[in-house]
């Protein structure tokens, strides 16, 4: 009986850290909450000795940092990780491992609500999450690129847009320009701005609907229905479903 609670414990272990080492995989570091989300743990006691564990692993390391809203603490992902992981995958191993200092402070409130977005679409069904910023140099195009690309349930694939702040027109023209450009091209269907209420999103909506003109491919274009139809303006719980 004793054996067979130590192996079922070691299989639970197991089975968190590759949940978590296989999501680091791609984001390279992350927050205590989100970890917790991952794994699918409740409580901070748990969470810590299960991260504890994996430091002692060598799979990854705990750190911390200033930011402009406070301190955070940060898991990130090692380079014994990044090959305990592809060993499990039965994949080749990622180059890239977390490193100190290079976090970028401006954007990282940003980056933990776009992997906040990515565990609730995994849950929601949505499929080949891929950040456009961290494509290779010869796969990036224009002048723009989304947060995200992922594939919703029903096989479309799309530029998701992380809409915290409301940008001017001038901006969102350009970007309109971008998106329907790479939408001419086949890289997506449509691209969804997800803001955090729905009053933010109308807001969104309301700007892009007047803006009347957009460059796309270079030249400036007059922005009919059919362009509009392209682009969708909704919230998180509205998209996906549940809380934050």
């Amino acid at each position: 009986m004793l054996i067979a609670s130590y192996a079922e414990r070691m299989q639970r272990q197991q089975a968190k850290a590759r949940r978590l080492l296989a999501f680091l995989r791609t984001e390279l570091w992350t927050v205590p909450a989100v970890a917790a989300e991952v794994m699918q743990l409740g409580s901070r006691s748990a969470v810590a000795e299960t991260l504890a564990g994996f430091v002692k692993a060598g799979w990854i390391v705990q750190d911390e940092i200033d930011t402009p809203p406070g301190r955070r603490r940060l898991i990130g992902i090692t380079a014994s990780g990044q090959a305990h992981i592809a060993a499990l995958l039965g994949r080749e191993p990622a180059m890239r491992a977390y490193e100190r200092g290079r976090v970028g402070l401006a954007t990282i409130e940003h980056r933990i609500q776009l992997q906040r977005l990515r565990i609730a679409a995994a849950r929601a069904g949505w499929t080949g999450w891929l950040y456009p910023d961290r494509q290779p140099v010869s796969k990036r195009r224009g002048g723009h690129r989304p947060d995200a690309l992922a594939t919703a349930p029903a096989g479309v694939r799309v530029a998701l847009e992380l809409e915290r702040t409301i940008k001017t027109a001038k901006r969102y023209r350009a970007i309109a320009g971008a998106h329907l450009d790479a939408i001419a091209r086949g890289e997506y269907s449509r691209a969804i701005y997800i803001c955090p209420d729905a009053a933010r999103a109308a807001a969104v909506q309301k700007v892009f609907q007047s803006l009347g003109r957009a460059l796309v491919g270079g030249r400036e274009i007059v922005l009919t229905e059919e362009h509009l139809s392209k682009f969708s303006f909704t919230t998180h719980d509205q998209l996906f479903g549940g809380k934050k």
